[in-house]
């Protein structure tokens, strides 16, 4: 005698939907590995930020607006283990002008960006902000909050500032997200130098 099954190909199971399960990896020990949290978030940044002109390199998302470049990256704590992850968002504007103004002939990057700020500074009271992730619903909403906070807030600001122009004024009002003042003066007199021996 069969019980709790259904039989038959006629069976119907009606006002009930069956979702797919989702296919998860887990450790021996029975949790979840922190790379698979990694994946989850970086899929929602990465639904987000590929149809706006972003591409994906391993955890850093790039994209070119006129003389710059505009980067997104997932940075990973060192506090992190297997199985819990800890991460949080850098933000930055690479200016190619300015870059070249001073000598710099890399690549566009992150870390020799013109402006840079964390994500924790869009947040309400601007201080760092680092996600402890240790399940896949915590990763699930850390990806939300993310992509949240750089649609209302972070990407708009970033969009605006991406030129030179607009990095120079700033300067000039004595901001300087993520550098130095001294960084700010020399960029803005290498700047000056250059607009003066164009003229010449």
């Amino acid at each position: 005698m069969e019980s709790n099954s259904f039989k038959g190909r006629g069976s119907k199971l009606l006002g009930l939907v069956i979702l797919p399960r989702r296919i998860e990896t887990v450790h021996p020990d029975g949790n979840m590995s922190s790379d698979i949290y990694k994946r989850i978030i970086l899929t929602q940044l990465h639904t987000l930020l590929k149809p706006i002109g972003f591409r994906k390199k391993q955890q850093c998302f790039s994209a070119e607006q006129g003389d710059s470049a505009l980067f997104i990256q997932m940075q990973s704590s060192m506090k992190s283990t297997k199985n819990v992850l800890v991460v949080t968002i850098n933000l930055g504007i690479f200016s190619r002008i300015i870059a070249e103004s001073v000598g710099n002939t890399r690549e566009p990057n992150i870390l020799d960006a013109h402006w840079r700020k964390r994500i924790g500074s869009f947040m309400p009271d601007g201080s760092d902000k680092w996600w402890e992730v240790q399940s896949s619903d915590e990763a699930d909403s850390c990806g939300g909050e993310i992509t949240r906070i750089l649609t209302n807030k972070a990407l708009p600001q970033m969009q605006s500032l991406a030129s030179t122009d607009r990095l120079k004024s700033l300067w000039e009002e004595g901001k300087s997200p993520g550098l130095t003042d001294y960084q700010r003066k020399q960029y803005l007199q290498a700047l000056e130098l250059r607009q003066r021996s164009s003229t010449n």
